[in-house]
């Protein structure tokens, strides 16, 4: 290939001819990246715009999560002391032990 590359040179081919000519002979592989004319364009864009829109939705659920439990009311802690609460445990542990 570097032969035929000089020797194109030295007939006085452009850059573009010879690239021209040797995507149509061995086709798009034969170049080291893809160009951006018709659907490759798409290769070139679309990690970058998986990264950007993935991490734009997780700040999203973040914020969102992180408001949620900045707003909401610590839980009440269970009344140690009422009675009636009392009463129903004691129940419940009686009708345990006779199963």
């Amino acid at each position: 290939m570097k032969k035929e590359i000089r020797e194109r040179i030295a007939r006085g081919e452009t850059r573009e001819q010879i690239l021209a000519a040797f995507t149509e002979r061995y086709g798009e592989k034969v170049l080291s990246a893809p160009t951006f004319r018709g659907f490759n364009w798409l290769a070139w864009i679309t990690p970058f715009a998986v990264v950007l829109v993935s991490g734009g939705v997780l700040a999203a659920v973040i914020r969102r999560r992180v408001r949620r439990t900045a707003g909401a009311p610590p839980p009440a802690p269970p009344a140690a002391g009422d009675p009636a609460l009392r009463e129903r445990l004691a129940r419940e542990l009686d009708s345990l032990d006779r199963e």
